[in-house]
């Protein structure tokens, strides 16, 4: 099996050897049949192999401006050899120059060059509205940008169907291809494809990837995004202090008058006054009891003390005070709750 093999080998070697248009990698020979076609030949593409595994290889061919013209998945013949017959039809050929072809095997890609002579330029046919060549109108993803393991869906809408299939071409931010797909084209004149992005194989870079889809002579792009990982979500800051309540103004009920006396301080201590002194007739002071509103208190009674008939000892200096100030908050009291206070001198106290 290895004798043949390298039999073939040689035999592959020597006849490419006469072919200018010529790919020679450590994994691949190919060739061209000519090195130069006019517009509406065939171009026939064949080669070889060496490191075998995957069963079929890529070739793409790119025109003057680097636009796709073709792609195509090529089996492999038994012998590792394979062969691609391309029609160089208008108007993918009319232009004059050197067209590019792209062999893909892999990971490992080779290229090569032939030239195409274009058909002379003819005036435009007039050609009716009704008859208009079918266009592609509309192309788009579900996505604006796509992560490592998301699934791309590209779709889109022509004007007529006139090939079965349209073609979708990726490339990178270099403007390099990363991709080719031929969905089919519904009645509905609507087409779409869905493939797997992974990174490090079909999306090599981190960037704007740009989608070019050609049909009939038409041709419109678009672009989406891809990224490795998928960007940090937003997580709401939950530490932001809430502003300050401001708590309802209180109500204080049954305020106290600032100019309001102030009640006796009874812990002062009341000068003793002997036991034998008594007051015959005691002078009537009205005070005003206070009252809370909310503690019940028993109504005051008036009592007349009845007259004596000891004799009424002279005051000394201090309980002349001390009945002057009782006096005095008399005077600031409301005169409908007037009490009799009679001054009894028993030990150290007075009781009012």
């Amino acid at each position: 099996m290895g004798i043949k093999r390298e039999t073939l080998l040689i035999g592959v070697l020597c006849l490419f050897a006469a072919v200018p248009a010529f790919a020679d990698q450590e994994w691949l020979i190919a060739q061209t049949d000519k090195d130069q076609y006019s517009t509406g030949q065939d171009m026939e593409i064949s080669g070889f192999v060496m490191n075998d595994g995957l069963p079929q290889i890529t070739i793409k061919i790119y025109d003057p401006e680097n636009d796709v013209v073709g792609a195509y998945n090529v089996e492999l013949e038994p012998d590792d050899t394979f062969t691609k017959i391309v029609s160089l039809d208008s108007p993918s050929y009319d232009q004059s120059g050197l067209y590019l072809i792209e062999f893909q095997y892999g990971d490992q890609t080779d290229d090569l060059f032939f030239e195409v002579v274009g058909a002379p330029k003819q005036a435009p046919t007039p050609i009716s509205q009704p008859g208009s060549a079918p266009e592609v109108l509309l192309v788009t993803t579900d996505k604006g940008t796509y992560h490592d393991n998301d699934f791309v869906t590209i779709s889109g809408l022509v004007s007529d169907i006139d090939e079965p299939t349209i073609l979708i071409g990726i490339f990178d931010p270099d403007n390099f291809p990363a991709g080719f797909y031929t969905p089919k084209i519904n009645s509905d004149q609507e087409f779409e494809v869905s493939f797997l992005a992974k990174s490090g194989i079909n999306f090599k870079k981190t960037g704007t990837y740009t989608i070019k889809a050609n049909y009939g002579t038409s041709k419109i792009t678009t672009t989406f995004g891809f990224a490795d990982q998928p960007l940090a979500k937003t997580i709401p800051n939950d530490n932001i202090p809430a502003p300050p309540i401001t708590p309802p103004p209180q109500i204080i009920l049954n305020p106290t008058p600032v100019d309001a006396p102030k009640p006796a301080d009874t812990t002062k201590v009341i000068p003793k006054i002997q036991k034998s002194a008594q007051i015959s007739q005691p002078a009537i002071v009205p005070t005003k009891q206070s009252i809370p509103q909310d503690t019940p208190q028993p109504i005051p009674v008036i009592q007349n003390s009845k007259p004596t008939t000891q004799n009424e000892p002279d005051l000394t200096p201090k309980e002349k005070e001390i009945g002057e100030v009782l006096n005095k908050i008399t005077l600031d009291c409301d005169g409908s709750s007037y009490t009799d206070s009679i001054v009894q001198l028993r030990s150290s106290s007075i009781i009012f």
